[in-house]
Formats: C-alpha cells, sequence, structure tokens
C-alpha cells in the first residue's frame, strides 16, 4: 500500500515537471504580426491615439513587425538610435495592411544566439526592417507645374523693356527621395513677352524657352528651400516697326539658367537668371499639381 503511494507522488509530480516545461516553451514564443504601410507617410505616435505626438514616419512600402494589438492601435518597434535604444510606438490600423503573424524563436535559443560577436549584426537587421528609399533608383513621383510671372531684360534691352510677364508649365519626377530633401529631374517651357510703343516706333519681342533642369529641395514640412539649374534652348523672335521701315527676325540661342526658391506645400515661387545673349532675370509663382 505504502508502494502504490509513493509511485503515486512520483506520477503527479513528474506530470507536474511537463506541464510547467510545456508553459515555459509557450511563453518562450511569441507571436509577431507583419505590417505593410499603405500611404505615402505614416505617422508613428508615441501613445495609442491620435492627440499623441510623432515620433517617426514610415514610408510607403515599409514592413513593420507589430508585437501586440491594442483596441484599434498595432505596437511596433522602431530600429534602435546610436546608443542602441529600440523605441517602441503606435501606428493606427487603417494605414497598415495584415501580411501574416509568425513565431519568433525561443528566448532560450536567442539568448544562446546573442554573443558579442554577432551584436552588430544584429542591429544592422533590425535598422532594415522600416527600409529607405534607394538612392539612385527613380521614384517615379511626377508633378505638373504652371504659373505665371515677371520678367527683366539686361544688357542691350534693359533700356528698352521696363517688364514683360511670363508663362511656364513644366513637368518632373524624383530620382532621390528621402524625407528631408530630395533631387528631381524637371522639364519645361516657357514664354516671355517684351514691347514697347511711341509715337515714332513700335518695338515687340517674344521669347520661348524649352528647359531642362536639375533641383535639390531640402525640406522642413511644410515648407521646401530649393537650388535649381540647367541648360535651355531659346527662341528669340523680334520685330521693331520705326515710321516707314519694319524688321522682323528669329534667333535660336543655347545657355544655362540657374535660380532657386521657396514652395510651400503646392505653391512655390522661383527666381532664374538666364546666362545668354540678351541675359534676363525672372520670377515665377507656380501652381504644383502631384500624381
Amino acid at each position: 500500500m505504502r508502494k502504490n503511494y509513493k509511485l503515486k507522488r512520483k506520477i503527479a509530480f513528474s506530470t507536474l515537471l511537463i506541464i510547467l516545461f510545456l508553459c515555459l516553451v509557450g511563453i518562450g514564443e511569441a507571436a509577431t504580426i507583419k505590417l505593410r504601410i499603405t500611404v505615402e507617410k505614416a505617422n508613428i505616435r508615441l501613445k495609442p491615439t491620435t492627440e499623441s505626438v510623432v515620433i517617426f514616419q514610415a514610408p510607403l512600402g515599409a514592413i513593420l513587425n507589430a508585437e501586440e494589438k491594442i483596441g484599434e492601435w498595432y505596437r511596433v518597434n522602431l530600429p534602435p538610435d546610436e546608443r542602441g535604444v529600440v523605441v517602441s510606438g503606435y501606428i493606427h490600423q487603417s494605414i497598415v495592411e495584415v501580411l501574416e503573424e509568425i513565431k519568433e524563436v525561443p528566448k532560450e535559443e536567442i539568448i544562446e544566439e546573442k554573443k558579442s560577436s554577432e551584436l552588430k549584426e544584429e542591429k544592422e537587421v533590425e535598422s532594415e526592417q522600416i527600409p529607405q528609399v534607394p538612392r539612385r533608383e527613380p521614384t517615379k513621383r511626377y508633378s505638373f507645374r504652371a504659373g505665371l510671372g515677371l520678367s527683366f531684360p539686361s544688357g542691350d534691352w534693359a533700356d528698352l523693356f521696363n517688364l514683360g510677364l511670363g508663362l511656364s508649365a513644366g513637368n518632373g519626377f524624383s530620382i532621390v527621395r528621402q524625407q528631408m530633401f530630395d533631387i528631381e529631374l524637371l522639364g519645361s517651357i516657357e514664354a516671355h513677352m517684351f514691347f514697347r510703343k511711341s509715337e515714332y516706333s513700335e518695338i515687340n519681342w517674344t521669347r520661348l524657352i524649352l528647359s531642362g533642369d536639375g533641383r535639390f529641395n531640402f525640406k522642413v514640412d511644410p515648407i521646401t528651400i530649393f537650388v535649381q539649374g540647367g541648360l535651355g534652348l531659346y527662341l528669340d523672335s523680334l520685330e521693331i516697326s520705326v515710321w516707314w521701315w519694319k524688321e522682323e527676325g528669329t534667333e535660336l540661342r543655347f545657355g544655362p539658367r540657374i535660380g532657386g526658391g521657396i514652395a510651400c506645400r503646392d505653391l512655390e515661387i522661383i527666381a532664374m537668371y538666364h546666362l545668354v545673349e540678351n541675359n534676363m532675370f525672372t520670377v515665377m509663382g507656380s501652381v504644383i499639381y502631384r500624381f
């Protein structure tokens, strides 16, 4: 009778150990939800509320790993900073797409693998969770610009004309796009008209410009400061009438142009100096349409 009692006690104790072991293994595994960003810039906030401060912005298509969901918010880990500190934030379910749920490696194995020689590699892997846009691949982000401005001729024409009206329309796309800056290639066509009429003479000058420019943008939302420069093909049509005498002529010129300006969201002002024969200074205000 005493032997049966000891045997039952050993069986119960062994069963308890097996159950405890299975619980520990279960605790070591955690489900991770893999998310994909579905908007251009996704705000990751400090707390799960829209009134909380934004601590990071993830680009379109970035992959994030969420450890848990609180209401309509997912808690995700951001890449570690220079000190190796990992910060967690919250992202709303409306701007992400759930890809899959995966099982993480048990904690016991992670501890064994985290040796001093592998710490650097783990930081690089974590930093790649939110990929950056490749520096030399086009982002295919196109824009259309149309604007109206003023033109100021110089040189021999400065005494003839005070100012002229200019119209510009152009298109471009980004070849590098980061959070704080991007580089664009732009193509545009402009028209500038100058005229003067007096009692004895009439002068009309029309200048058409077909240009290709490069632009470097520095962004501090919502303001963008940019530097722009490139080459232009200038077609000048000149008509001079003095009493009984009239002369018409057309000339084609090619030369550089350089300038810069400031933009706020979809509005921009650009000043440009055209370094060609009969050079001129232009100031244009434009509206941008992006697609």
